[in-house]
């Protein structure tokens, strides 16, 4: 679930002039939560504070988000210091970062067994909401005007690229207002978030929505009463708008024989630098890419890099608790890593003992402490596994087939598991699923913080499965 917060936390970043503004929250026009947005103005300083609570529910199991973000700035726009602290089903993350020089930041990273403190690079060009929002008055909000700016994700601690452009004049509740798009990038190219937001002439946030796992998602200025009550209106059912459907049925029988997936999207932005040793992916126009998985020759891709073996906030690899159970999880196997990873697998699909999905995005550490969880646990602590005995692993996130889930028939639907590197290329192990098969499509690749699962959470609810192709050969080769 933290997929998901890290899209809604870029929501509460955004400039409000006045000193205290409520958002109500709605996914598909139905009250699912509130936010809080607090400008204090001192001496030397401006502070922005932003709260969030959202209400989602997964199979039947609702969980109450919490977040809070707090940024400073000089009265020049420079970031001073910041934290975020986020809250859900028994959960708790906090981060925080202060300025060491003009360019530079001191930030700590604490989650349940894990803390970390180090210093990254921000560059005098990162900017703070205060900032942003100076830049943003100043195009006068003229139509066809565009502003690009560097900002930091407290939640993520990454530096991102916001990209806005004045689409044209508006109004909002009788209002002259303006219309402007939003983009947030990370990485230069991976799409966080794409939305519309509409501003008052004074440059107050009146209304903010984007479409995320499917459904339409609006944050619209509001009084607190009007604002809070929407939590009372229900939860937003992320798994009725998550799942796509499948034009034709996939049986256990062929579940491993090779195909081609074409995928068509709503919205311009598909990322073709997808093909691995186990999908070659093709792009066909810019909304539409063609995967082609099973019967692929394993080529050898480029090493992987330290942080695939290093410990990080949720893949704890370098804790005793989670060694001690990788060593007890091969104990009678031999050092080869294909064989190492096979029996990690087979520990993990055993290990976690109760399949559901009340955790919403637990770390590796919390899954082995309460051995359950859901499709991102297991990839989690297998690739933790795989780490504590010294082999390079990493996360993919995608679309997989389920015959049925929550309540409907023949459907793909949102899925991780773990991809180790062995024999000289990525080779997929999903302890959640029992094993890997052909029935699914990678759409990001990442080192299990939940953002790096942003490429396929906006997939989730914009794509649509054209066609499949199946062909009748031989299995895939053993493994």
């Amino acid at each position: 679930m933290r997929v998901l917060i890290a899209g809604l936390l870029l929501l509460l970043a955004l400039p409000a002039a006045a000193q205290v503004s409520y958002y109500r929250i709605e996914a598909n026009e139905r009250g699912v939560g509130f936010a809080r947005s607090e400008r204090q103005a001192h001496a030397d300083r401006l502070i922005r504070i932003e709260q969030m609570r959202l209400r989602i529910s997964r199979d039947q199991q609702v969980l109450d988000i919490r977040v809070e973000e707090r940024r400073e700035e000089s009265l020049l726009g420079a970031p001073l210091k910041f934290s975020s602290r986020t809250q859900f089903s028994g959960y708790e993350s906090f981060n925080s970062g202060r300025q060491i020089n003009p360019t530079t930041l001191e930030v700590t990273q604490t989650s349940p067994g894990f803390s970390e403190t180090r210093r990254i690079a921000i560059g005098a060009e990162v900017l703070f909401p205060e900032a942003i929002e100076r830049r943003l008055l100043e195009t006068g909000f003229v139509t066809g005007a565009e502003l690009e700016v560097r900002t930091l994700l407290p939640d993520t601690l990454q530096p991102a690229t916001q990209r806005f452009r004045v689409l044209g004049p508006t109004t909002q509740n009788g209002q002259s207002a303006f219309r402007v798009s939003s983009k947030v990038l990370i990485n230069d190219a991976q799409v966080l978030e794409d939305s519309e937001l509409i501003y008052s002439a004074k440059g107050e946030l009146l209304e903010q929505s984007l479409q995320l796992l499917g459904a339409r998602l609006t944050l619209r200025l509001t009084n607190k009463a009007n604002a809070q009550a929407a939590l009372a209106e229900g939860a937003w059912n992320i798994l009725d708008t998550a799942v796509i459907a499948s034009p034709l049925a996939l049986p256990e029988s062929e579940r491993d024989w090779p195909r081609k997936i074409v995928l068509a999207s709503a919205t311009a932005g598909f990322n073709p630098a997808l093909s691995s040793a186990e999908q070659r992916v093709r792009m066909l126009t810019p909304r539409t890419l063609e995967f082609t998985v099973g019967a692929l020759p394993l080529k050898r891709e480029a090493a992987p890099q330290r942080r695939h073996l290093q410990a990080n906030a949720w893949i704890q690899s370098d804790d005793p608790r989670l060694r001690a159970l990788a060593e007890k999880a091969v104990r009678d196997v031999d050092a080869d890593p294909l064989a190492r990873m096979q029996a990690l697998e087979r520990f993990v699909a055993v290990y976690i003992e109760r399949k559901d999905l009340s955790q919403g995005y637990a770390s590796a550490l919390e899954a082995a402490r309460t051995r359950r969880g859901d499709c991102t646990e297991h990839a989690l602590l297998l690739a933790a596994l795989g780490r504590a005995l010294g082999i390079p692993t990493r996360i993919a996130a995608g679309l997989a087939y389920a015959q049925s889930f929550a309540g409907r028939e023949t459907v793909f639907v949102p899925h991780a598991w773990t991809q180790a590197y062995v024999a000289g290329a990525w080779r997929s192990f999903d302890a959640a699923l029992g094993r890997f098969d052909t029935r699914r499509v990678g759409l990001s690749f990442g080192n299990g913080e939940p953002w790096d699962f942003a490429g396929a959470l906006n997939a989730r609810g914009t794509v649509e499965i054209k066609q499949i192709t199946t062909t009748k050969v031989t299995a895939l080769e053993s493994r």
